[in-house]
């Protein structure tokens, strides 16, 4: 069985997601575990464990890591008769094309001969695929990300200069801004809004009492005034008043 794919990420990307032994199982869904036995001289020895076309399996490889594209494996021991095969990656523009070549002989009476096509095609269109997605997903995690100022330099950044000079806007304009939303913040906490004060009652009641006042001697006179007694008038006017006798 031989496919290829292209890929838009570098030789180099490519080849570290299948040189990582135990990362394998990530694309290859035949196996679910991987476990290192041996790690020397560019080889690693290495236990499989998962299932194909439905049957549990398990093989013992041995691993050659041929940097910068290629990576052989062989069965040693296993559930299959004979396995082996190879991962190459080779520079195609800006990315690179991944080649999976792998030879199977099952050995299992109850897979025929398609079966073990089928099951084995379809298991190296899914590693292409994964890989593929792997490699151009995780490309842009590759690049160094701009990390957090040092707490020591954040009175530094927050003055309006640096602020100014981060967003593209003058120093002045970013001062003032600063300023009137700092001072409209303070004074809206510590300055709460107050009713108005009342005004004096002196100014309410004044007129009101005086009129009230007013009246109440009006009727006092007028309780001590006898009946059919008609009002004396006021001095100056009228008669005068009669002569004191013997005058």
């Amino acid at each position: 069985m031989e496919r290829q794919r292209s890929i838009r990420a570098p030789q180099q990307r490519v080849y570290q997601l299948l040189s990582r032994v135990e990362g394998l199982p990530r694309f290859a869904d035949i196996w679910l575990v991987a476990d290192v036995l041996e790690r020397g001289g560019g080889q690693v020895v290495a236990e499989f464990r998962g299932y194909f076309g439905g049957l549990p399996v398990e093989s013992v490889q041995r691993l050659s890591l041929r940097p910068p594209g290629r990576v052989e494996f062989r069965q040693l021991r296993g559930t299959f008769k004979a396995l082996r095969g190879e991962y190459v990656i080779e520079p195609e523009g800006p990315g690179a094309r991944l080649t999976a070549r792998m030879e199977v002989e099952a050995g299992i009476p109850m897979l025929g001969d398609q079966a073990v096509q089928m099951a084995l095609s379809a298991s190296v269109e899914r590693l292409l695929n994964r890989v593929r997605d792997a490699a151009e997903r995780d490309l842009p995690r590759l690049v160094p990300t701009r990390r957090s100022a040092p707490a020591g330099s954040a009175l530094a950044a927050a003055s309006p200069e640096a602020a100014a000079s981060k967003e593209g806007a003058a120093p002045e304009e970013a001062a003032v801004e600063s300023s009137t939303e700092e001072g409209a913040a303070e004074t809206a906490v510590s300055r709460p809004a107050q009713p108005p004060p009342a005004p004096p009652p002196s100014e309410e009641l004044a007129p009101g009492g005086a009129r009230r006042r007013a009246g109440r001697r009006r009727r006092r006179r007028h309780r001590r005034r006898p009946m059919g007694s008609s009002p004396a008038p006021p001095p100056g006017e009228g008669n005068a008043p009669p002569a004191p006798p013997g005058g």
